[in-house]
């Protein structure tokens, strides 16, 4: 057999809910004998390409994906019925781009206490992906365990099936507690009676079974409780997987769930193209023919705000703005400095705090006149060529402009 864990979370996507770094998934799953592993953090893709570089450094598969908040319809804040979980995987580069369209839209449209999708939106992005029923959070789990439920678990799994077809799977979780031992058992047979396969997962919060405590502390802070339903969410073996199954299911069943996570592994193939910076494209008023119209207006409206063309050395500061501007356009970085201005300002009306500027940030005149930054470096003396060259190759320095 060759299990491989297909529910994974990290501290740094997973924030609060887990104490594994991102690049420590990868390690432990060969230290273990694995040839995979996935990532599934909550709602978020904040890791995926450290994990994604530490899974090729070390020679293990990477599996993209992500654990959805799913709720009845996206446009809806009913607070009796907020979201539940959902596992999607992607199987190939379609699939890697629907996966972070989907968490964009989450966040932008479908924010309510959690950044949350719909069946809906999730059909529309559906090409190139892999679903499982999550953990007990699950809509699934949860229709088995609420007694009151009118859902039926059959028209559940015909919604998804008739969706995905052979890329949807029913997820065990090798967890020891009354809640999974009953959901598991119910899974168990409804996989038997709708032909759809099971997959075995360990939910993964933590590396080791002894970081369980540590991990509950991240709990108390998080959600202000105790949680002994993850003590059984560490990275576990093979034999530690069965172990823990074969005392809920069948021991066939156990092994079939094992070996259909190999089966998800060679469906998945996701190649990301690393070294390469991609913008998003800027939002300018119809007026303005170009982004280099359109800054050249903001910089004269900034010029003039700040004073600076009263100034007795105004020949100066031009200088210095054409000396900028024929390396910022000559870098291609004119979107660039106006989507960072777009976010200071943005900031700026909703009272978040932001710095004057940081670091080599504070060498721009354009960067001060675009008020991203709010340091006359002419007059401090500051250099712009710290900041950008046109011999740099990489994206100027923007954590200091954010920071």
């Amino acid at each position: 057999m060759n299990f491989t864990h297909l529910h994974c979370h990290d501290g740094e996507g997973s924030i609060l809910d887990s104490t594994i770094f991102a690049k420590e998934l990868p390690k432990r799953a060969k230290e273990l004998g694995m040839s995979a592993v996935a990532t599934t953090n909550h709602g978020y893709l904040y890791s995926a390409i450290d994990f994604y570089t530490a899974c090729i450094d070390q020679n293990i598969k990477p599996i993209m994906g992500c654990e959805f908040y799913i709720c009845n319809d996206m446009a809806e804040h009913d607070p009796k019925n907020r979201y539940n979980h959902l596992i999607v995987l992607a199987k190939n580069n379609q699939g890697w781009n629907n996966i972070k369209k989907l968490c964009t839209k989450a966040i932008l449209e479908g924010q309510y206490y959690k950044p949350r999708i719909d069946f809906e939106l999730l059909k529309q992005y559906s090409e190139g992906l892999i679903v499982t029923t999550a953990c007990l959070g699950g809509e699934l789990p949860q229709i088995i365990l609420d007694d009151d439920s009118n859902k039926s678990t059959i028209d559940y799994i015909s919604k998804y099936k008739e969706c995905f077809g052979d890329d949807f799977y029913i997820e065990i979780q090798a967890a020891d507690n009354e809640e999974q031992f009953i959901v598991n058992n119910v899974l168990v047979k409804l996989s038997e009676d709708t032909g759809v396969k099971l997959i075995a997962t360990s939910d993964v919060h933590f590396l080791y079974k002894e970081d369980f405590e540590l991990h509950n502390t991240f709990i108390k802070m998080n959600q202000g409780r105790d949680n002994e339903v993850y003590k059984d969410c560490w990275f576990k073996n093979e034999d530690e997987m069965l172990d823990v199954l074969d005392k809920q299911i069948s021991h066939s069943a156990a092994i079939k769930s094992i070996l259909n996570t190999q089966e998800i592994v060679d469906k998945c193939n996701v190649e990301i193209d690393l070294g390469h910076s991609y913008l998003p494209s800027v939002i300018r008023p119809s007026k303005f023919k170009d982004d280099i119209e359109y800054i050249r207006y903001l910089i004269t409206v900034g010029f003039n705000n700040k004073g600076y063309d009263k100034y007795p050395n105004r020949s100066e500061y031009i200088d210095r703005i054409n000396y900028e501007m024929n390396v910022i356009i000559k870098k291609g970085f004119v979107g660039y400095f106006l989507i960072l201005a777009d976010i200071i300002q943005d900031c700026k009306k909703n009272d978040i705090p932001v710095a004057p500027a940081r670091g080599s940030a504070g060498g721009s005149l354009v960067a001060d006149l675009l008020n991203i930054t709010d340091i006359d470096p002419i007059k401090y003396g500051l250099d712009f060529g710290r900041f950008l060259t046109l011999e740099r190759t990489s994206l100027p320095d923007k954590q200091y402009c954010l920071a």
